[in-house]
């Protein structure tokens, strides 16, 4: 679900879970993205966005603490978190923005047009100066993990692997050398076998 989110993104929502459960909720709501966003001083969001001298009225924002869950125990999205994340994967795609940022998740906080939007809106922020902030701000995006150049993807080789691996080669040509290794290999073990 989070292949297209970037590390920022994905702290957003881990500790968006980890204020849920400090705050005894049983499902982690648009206030608790928020209270996620505002864990990190050095991301896209905070840089374009400084909220954090508003972290208190942003805690004011959410209902009273109740007895702390365990943070062993899952915390799903509520609805409007849900909502939330859709929305910005939707404002990722509309600003043609390949990685949903930490930035997105705040569009998709206004789209949500519930009490939390309400709230931002007094906090002095907009969704179309949220947008034209996020679209003038121009930060440099690293691709999520899973899509970096260098790390191990669960999708198969990356692009340079295949490059250097197997070049420009025909259909007919990769399976010749993959019969060529096959046969090196079971002539091995059938040598060591002999033996």
């Amino acid at each position: 679900m989070f292949e297209r989110y970037t590390e920022d993104a994905r702290r957003a929502v881990f500790f968006g879970r980890f204020e849920a459960a400090r705050y005894g909720s049983s499902f982690i709501t648009g206030e608790f993205l928020l209270l996620g966003l505002l864990h990190d001083d050095y991301t896209p969001f905070t840089k374009l966005f400084p909220l954090k001298e508003s972290e208190a009225a942003i805690r004011s924002w959410v209902p009273a603490p109740r007895e702390k869950i365990d943070s062993s125990i899952d915390l799903p999205l509520s609805n409007d978190g849900k909502r939330i994340l859709a929305y910005a994967a939707e404002e990722a795609g509309r600003l043609s923005h390949k990685w949903i940022g930490s930035e997105h998740l705040l569009l998709g906080m206004f789209r949500e047009k519930g009490q939390l939007a309400k709230h931002l809106e007094g906090l002095g922020l907009s969704l179309d100066t949220a947008r034209e902030t996020i679209r003038l701000g121009a930060v440099e995006r690293t691709p999520p993990p899973s899509q970096a150049h260098g790390t191990l993807r669960t999708s198969g080789p990356s692009e340079l692997s295949r490059r250097v691996l197997m070049p420009k080669l025909t259909f007919i040509q990769r399976y010749a050398i993959i019969l060529i290794l096959l046969a090196f290999v079971v002539g091995i073990i059938i040598g060591v076998n002999v033996r």
